[in-house]
């Protein structure tokens, strides 16, 4: 995404060690670049910040919009991110 500069997009990828958040599939076998999204999205009050930002691949994006929204907000809240690489 354009407007989380280029530093915190690399922060969030090394951290999630390249794979997706949510489907852990590496970027290296998928052949296709991940995208860094908001786990709050800002519409909703959410921070471009590194601990609010999850690395994933374009399909999970585009599931991932409205009907999941209330659930990640509860993980937030309850102190879950997306999973850390073992």
């Amino acid at each position: 995404m354009s407007s989380i500069p280029r530093t915190t997009q690399q922060q969030v990828a090394e951290r999630s060690q390249y794979r997706c958040s949510y489907c852990q599939s590496q970027q290296r076998l998928m052949g296709v670049s991940l995208t860094v999204d908001h786990i709050i999205p800002q519409s909703l009050g959410g921070a471009t910040k590194v601990d609010n930002l999850c690395l994933v691949t374009i399909m999970t994006l585009k599931l991932n919009r409205s009907q999941l929204v209330e659930a990640r907000r509860y993980w937030a809240r309850a102190g879950w991110h997306p999973p850390e690489p073992a």
